[in-house]
C-alpha cells in the first residue's frame, strides 16, 4: 500500500516537472533511484530474504530453546524474532 502511494506521488511530481519545462531528461534521471529501490525490494521479497535474515538472527536463541525444552513449557513466548506457541520434544 505504501509503495502504491509512493509511486502515485512520484507520478504526480513527474507530471508537475514536465509541465514546468524541466524537460524529460531531468524527470528520467530523478526516477532511476526510486525505480532501482523498488526493483531491489521486489527481488528481495521474491527471494524470501526477510525470512532468511530473520531466521539467521534468531537461530542461536531458537537452538538454545530447543535444547532446554521441558514438559512444563510456557507457550506464547518470543524466542529471537519468532513467537513460539507449541513445542514438542522428540
Amino acid at each position: 500500500m505504501a509503495l502504491a502511494l509512493y509511486w502515485s506521488a512520484l507520478a504526480i511530481a513527474l507530471a508537475w516537472m514536465s509541465r514546468s519545462g524541466s524537460g524529460r531528461r531531468a524527470g528520467a534521471a530523478w526516477m532511476i533511484g526510486p525505480l532501482a529501490l523498488t526493483l531491489a525490494t521486489v527481488v528481495l521479497i521474491k527471494a524470501d530474504a526477510p525470512l532468511h535474515v530473520r531466521f539467521a538472527l534468531s537461530e542461536p536463541s531458537l537452538e538454545r530453546h530447543a535444547r532446554s525444552v521441558r514438559d512444563d513449557h510456557v507457550s506464547g513466548r518470543w524466542w529471537g524474532l519468532f513467537r513460539v506457541d507449541d513445542v514438542e520434544r522428540i
